[in-house]
């Protein structure tokens, strides 16, 4: 989050983007080669010790574990210093946003918004990519703030004991995605982690609004840090109604 003035304030969404899991996994693959290699060549000239034997598998464990490390502080760094180009502006004025297809778009405070907000258990259905790397007790919460036509949702993964403030005092909604996952125990360990098909009667029934949110979450989301979150639902809260 960067706060230029004490009335704006600027979101960075999407931190673990694409970019940085490719440098992060190409940090880690050539830190393993280069420690495997110094490591090996060092074991393997401890001649005649017990060591020695073994110097391939010490080598190639202790080039995992200073591959990870590297990798770790990579990422943490590369989150901070490599923005996705994805982010929310926030002032007294309004809201003005990049979507992950790179449109834009401004909510006027002046003018009417609706906020509507809905969580998830991460448990209970197959999870691929950001989320397969969340840990299954987290939560999901969500808030599409909407304008006529222009609508911006942002989420974030909280951990059980972070999420229960909200989900005790917003109005937010459950809802649960391994409802609409096949059930088939054949594919258990195989089925495709992609989107689940939502039947029309879900979303033309009484959990329409938060399906629908949640479909459009897919595609036009954009993940804040549990911090960042907070912040934008806490300054959403004086402009839109619920």
């Amino acid at each position: 989050m960067t706060v230029t003035n004490s009335s704006k304030v600027i979101l960075y969404a999407d931190r673990e983007h694409v970019g940085v899991r490719y440098l992060v996994l190409a940090i880690l693959g050539v830190v393993f080669i280069i420690s495997f290699i110094l490591v090996n060549r060092y074991l393997g000239s401890l001649a005649g010790s017990l060591i020695s034997e073994y110097s391939l598998v010490l080598s190639c464990v202790s080039g995992l574990v200073i591959g990870l490390i590297f990798a770790g502080v990579a990422e943490y760094l590369l989150k901070k210093l490599w923005p996705s180009g994805r982010n929310v502006m926030l002032d007294e004025f309004g809201a003005t946003a990049t979507l992950p297809d790179g449109q834009q778009i401004t909510l006027d405070w002046s003018l009417r918004s609706y906020a509507t907000k809905w969580y998830f258990s991460l448990k209970g259905f197959p999870r691929g990519g950001r989320e397969k790397r969340i840990p299954a007790s987290y939560y999901c919460l969500a808030c599409q703030v909407q304008q006529d036509e222009d609508r911006l949702i942002v989420y974030g993964y909280f951990p059980k004991k972070r999420a229960a403030r909200w989900l005790h005092v917003g109005a937010y909604f459950e809802i649960k995605p391994g409802d609409y996952y096949e059930d088939n125990p054949l594919r258990k360990w195989f089925r495709s982690p992609d989107r689940p098909d939502v039947p029309t009667s879900a979303l033309t029934g009484k959990m329409g609004p938060y399906w629908m949110g949640e479909r459009r979450r897919w595609k036009q989301g954009l993940e804040l840090t549990v911090d960042d979150f907070e912040i934008f639902i806490d300054k959403i809260s004086l402009h839109v109604e619920e």
